[in-house]
């Protein structure tokens, strides 16, 4: 066993003492900064919260606008795809004439045609020319035929005197 004079003991009392006074301003000081950063959380969360409610401007990617003349000769190039789908069909012995996107009355339309037979007639020809083309995915192949058979209603159009064309 241990003997303490008295002297002893109060410098262990004093040094404890004055550990208990230190760790007391520890304590202090963290609790003077976790007020502190308590205070600015809430600014900082308020900051956020005000510019999450301001509307964010999402950049819209500019479009191309079509004019008459692509739409007809798009919906032309899509036609013929479409004739070379059933052609090919017909070849592996399906019957498909039942299938029909009527794009004839659509493109006549646009151009500003009367639905004559002679006009009916004179576009199927048109048609005719893509069934011995291969066939593509996309039918990035008819584009230039698409071009042709436009230019040729055009000038059927004008043949045949029929006005109100919508071609801009």
């Amino acid at each position: 066993m241990h003997k303490f004079l008295k002297r002893d003991l109060e410098r262990i009392i004093m040094d404890q003492l004055e550990n208990l006074n230190t760790q007391s301003e520890h304590i202090l000081l963290i609790k003077e900064q976790n007020e502190l950063l308590v205070k600015y959380n809430h600014k900082l969360i308020d900051k956020l919260s005000d510019k999450l409610n301001e509307p964010k401007p999402y950049p819209v990617p500019k479009r191309k606008t079509m004019n008459t003349k692509e739409i007809v000769i798009h919906l032309i190039k899509e036609d013929m795809r479409f004739n070379q789908y059933i052609a090919a069909l017909r070849k592996l012995g399906i019957e498909a004439y039942c299938f029909d996107l009527d794009l004839t009355s659509l493109i006549a339309k646009l151009m500003g045609h009367e639905m004559t037979n002679e006009w009916i007639g004179h576009y199927v020809l048109e048609l005719l020319k893509t069934e011995s083309l291969p066939v593509k995915p996309l039918g990035n192949n008819l584009y230039r035929l698409a071009e042709e058979c436009y230019n040729s209603l055009l000038k059927f159009k004008n043949d045949n005197n029929v006005d109100g064309a919508l071609i801009d």
